[in-house]
């Protein structure tokens, strides 16, 4: 099942229409009385289609570790995962499943 939600994302992909995509990464260390590293990633996916449908995929990560004491934890942990396709009805009617 969780290979399952890890490939709903790439649905877009699969067509042969022009794909939008925006990919943003991060990576912040911060030092002091605690030391922080955090990483985060996030990916949108975006295909439409001549007949109005419309397919949505985002997908983010968040992973946080902390150091105290030379004692390192993780503080932050956050994957999420989201399918939206939309279908254009009509110039003022559209519908949507998420």
């Amino acid at each position: 099942m969780k290979k399952l939600l890890l490939l709903l994302p790439a649905l877009p992909l699969l067509a042969s229409e022009p794909l939008s995509s925006h990919l943003e990464l991060s990576y912040v260390e911060t030092a002091g009385n605690t030391e922080t590293a955090t990483f985060a990633s996030k990916l949108d996916l975006k295909k439409a289609y001549d007949n109005g449908v419309t397919l949505l995929s985002k997908m983010n990560a968040l992973k946080a570790e902390t150091t105290v004491n030379d004692t390192t934890s993780q503080s932050a942990d956050q994957y999420t995962v989201m399918l939206k396709a939309e279908k254009l009805l009509s110039d003022n009617l559209f519908t949507f499943i998420e």
